[in-house]
């Protein structure tokens, strides 16, 4: 099994459009090419 990480760095104000991508494109697209996510998540920095 492969195993990969992704980090998305996302810009102040943006991170409601970035769910939405996942949730309505993106996870669409790793199911159909038999990709598991194992885990999502958004933390929050102040820079």
């Amino acid at each position: 099994m492969i195993y990969e990480l992704r980090i998305y760095t996302i810009h102040q104000g943006r991170i409601d459009a970035i769910r939405e991508r996942f949730s309505n494109h993106t996870l669409g697209i790793f199911a159909r090419l038999g990709m598991q996510v194992c885990d999502l998540r958004a933390e929050y920095f102040k820079v």
